[in-house]
């Protein structure tokens, strides 16, 4: 469960602590059983530290991702889904 437990993100000063647990189900048969929550977890505190830090989402993201593909990926999907930048959070 660890390989995912790595954020894609290249911060100045990042520390990744892992506590590996027995699961609760067995997953042996499923394909990326951790990759799914920790990204979730992973992406919604991004949306935390942008709004803490007054910088849009997307931009807080693409200042940190170095990998070319995935800057890519951020931005035509933003452009596709109409992304209008932010600072708060938004209204659902």
């Amino acid at each position: 469960g660890d390989r995912t437990s790595v954020p894609p993100y290249e911060y100045p000063a990042l520390r990744v602590s892992i506590e590996d647990m027995a699961p609760i189900v067995r997953a042996s048969w499923m394909r990326g059983v951790s990759a799914l929550p920790n990204t979730f977890a992973h992406e919604s505190y991004i949306d935390e530290l942008a709004h803490a830090a007054g910088v849009d989402p997307l931009e807080y993201r693409l200042r940190y991702i170095h990998d070319e593909r995935a800057s890519e990926l951020m931005r035509s999907t933003a452009e596709r889904a109409g992304w209008t930048p932010h600072t708060e959070p938004m209204q659902t």
